[in-house]
């Protein structure tokens, strides 16, 4: 199967009936780009809001892509950091934390006199009441839930984060195979 040639006359209604892409580049500069053979590429597109042409071309935007890629990433190892952190970290730091202040429970009881001593409290021989040793009470209460309920929240934003930002990645892959096309296209049909 062969390429079809084109007349004269099928090129200019073929740009005719393209002419909104002039709206993104003057009909020379489509000629100049798609004119030599293994030629990158390259459009001119219009920056929203502004209205002025800027150049982009497929390595611009495939290192953007590439950029958007590591962030997701990064997003993704983030996100393992803080669900190991809810879920095994932070109860490994309070275990700890327990296991200090019981340690210093047991040796203020282990040496109880000087513990009262030190807080001020002392006892003649004489003192009718006098104790006999101090004892902690060694339970402690649970995690409170809104130190969880705050990681969670964390947690929750950055997985929507992640979400959006697929998204983006997928709407930009998308995108960038079709950028292109009509371009190109339109630039076979007038050579």
């Amino acid at each position: 199967m062969g390429l079809k040639k084109y007349s004269r006359y099928e090129k200019v209604l073929a740009v005719i009936n393209a002419k909104e892409q002039f709206d993104l580049h003057s009909i020379q500069a489509l000629i100049e780009l798609y004119d030599q053979p293994g030629h990158q590429p390259v459009t001119y597109r219009l920056e929203p809001g502004t209205g002025t042409h800027i150049l982009v071309d497929e390595d611009s935007l495939v290192n953007a892509l590439q950029a958007m890629e590591g962030a997701l990433e990064q997003k993704r190892e983030a996100l393992g950091l803080l669900y190991h952190y809810r879920n095994m970290e932070l109860h490994e730091r309070v275990f700890e934390q327990r296991e200090r202040v019981e340690g210093m429970m047991s040796n203020k009881e282990a040496n109880w006199q000087a513990f009262l001593q030190e807080a001020g409290h002392t006892y003649s021989k004489d003192a009718i009441r006098k104790p006999t040793g101090v004892t902690f009470r060694k339970e402690f209460d649970s995690v409170p839930a809104s130190a969880i309920e705050q990681i969670d929240g964390i947690i929750e934003m950055y997985e929507l984060d992640m979400r959006e930002l697929e998204q983006l990645v997928l709407d930009y892959k998308e995108n960038l195979r079709g950028l292109f096309a009509a371009d190109e296209a339109l630039a076979q049909s007038i050579k």
